[in-house]
């Protein structure tokens, strides 16, 4: 039984750890050694340089360009704060002031996505004070997210705006205030990366059941939603037609070629699978042998859905609105993934996580649901185990 004491110490050790972990990650990988973190800073060097934004071309490092600006506007006002100039090196060397900085900004976004998840939670019903520090823990602790939030990317910034959204879509009573900030703050989600669009079919699902809810017309509180989301869907497609002369401008210069065969299509699944997990970026070499999969990540996976099947009938509202965001981010990911070149090498598991909340409680309650009176038993395990893995991390950074 865990006291509302205890939950709170508890609570309070599981963000301390998550912080340490974080910082730890910033200041021991080696500089550009996550997955293309100098094209990423230096877009935010660029506009930071010349006050407008550079063109994407599919060459180093101007590859990452075409990706929505929002993140790096901000990006560049940090890279102000040091007179420093950061160069590019194989190298690996420690991280210079410049860098640091925007690791750390990518830190503090990473707290306050975990701080938000402790306000989600705590809005949803039935949801013991160990569901909690679990679901928690797990967003704290998720391998390949201490990653993102230790280095510069967009991807710290596009889930801590989804997550914002979500916190509002979650919401007990939804008001025309409400809907709009849900759509609004997915809008601004999309206008730093283009995986945020997945939150559009759990926005508009949800905006549906409140409908049914209350009896009203649903179109109304679609309407009012997407009026938030069409404010950042105009500014990037804006931004698109201007620069790139098309509405999407994913990868301009790029040729997308599909390849669907069950080669190609199992290689897919199997790097969503094993990046969602842990991945690391160019640390490929900080990468567990398979067999570390088979015995971790998949039997996770595999009793939450087991615990999904016995309760989905009981809670099949939120049972809709979890496997609705779950189910596009993972069809979504796999299509982006087939698009590419064949054998494009990147960790494609972190376009799941504009949903890593929903992915959460998907999670806790499923493990809850199949422990039984062994309540306790499958969350504590899953939260040794992710942890585990950050602390695997680590040594290996350390020990390059």
């Amino acid at each position: 039984m865990v006291t509302d004491k205890r939950y709170r110490t508890i609570l309070l050790t599981v963000i301390a750890a998550a912080l340490c972990v974080r910082v730890l990650f910033a200041v021991l990988t080696p500089a550009w050694f996550s997955a293309d973190e100098y094209p990423h800073f230096w877009y935010a060097e660029q506009i930071a340089r010349e006050t407008s934004l550079p063109e994407s071309r599919p060459v180093f490092p101007a590859y990452e360009s075409y990706q929505p600006p929002l993140y790096y506007v901000a990006a560049a006002l940090m890279v102000k704060l040091s007179p420093e100039m950061s160069v590019y090196s194989e190298e690996m060397n420690a991280p210079g002031t410049q860098l640091l900085i925007l690791r750390l900004l990518s830190v503090l976004m990473g707290m306050v996505t975990i701080l938000l998840m402790v306000r989600i939670l705590d809005r949803l019903p039935d949801l013991t004070p160990a569901d909690k520090l679990c679901g928690v823990a797990f967003v704290a602790f998720l391998p390949t997210y201490v990653g993102i939030t230790s280095t510069v990317s967009n991807d710290a910034a596009v889930i801590l705006l989804s997550t914002v959204s979500l916190y509002y879509c979650l919401h007990a009573q939804w008001t025309r205030r409400v809907a709009f900030l849900c759509g609004l703050w997915a809008g601004l989600a999309l206008l730093t990366k283009m995986n945020a669009a997945i939150l559009l079919p759990v926005i508009i699902l949800r905006a549906w059941q409140v409908a049914d809810r209350e009896r009203s017309i649903a179109g109304r509180w679609v309407l009012i939603a997407l009026g938030g989301w069409i404010i950042g869907a105009v500014v990037l497609t804006a931004r698109n037609l201007i620069m790139y002369d098309g509405l999407l401008a994913i990868n301009p210069g790029l040729p997308q070629e599909w390849t669907v065969s069950i080669p190609e299509v199992w290689g897919a699944v199997r790097n969503l699978t094993w990046s969602f997990w842990l991945a690391f970026g160019r640390l490929y070499r900080v990468t567990p042998a398979p067999i570390v999969y088979i015995v971790t990540a998949f039997p996770l996976m595999a009793l939450a859905v087991l615990g999904w099947i016995r309760i989905y009938k009981r809670q099949f509202s939120l049972f809709a609105l979890l496997g609705i965001g779950i189910g596009v981010a993972i069809a979504a990911s796999l299509w982006y993934t087939l698009a590419y070149p064949p054998r494009v090498m990147t960790s494609w598991g972190k376009n799941l996580y504009p949903v890593l909340p929903l992915i959460a409680v998907f999670c806790v309650l499923g493990w809850r649901a199949i422990s039984g009176r062994f309540s306790a038993a499958v969350p504590v395990v899953a939260s040794v185990v992710l942890l585990t893995g950050c602390v695997w991390g680590l040594i290996r950074l350390a020990a390059l």
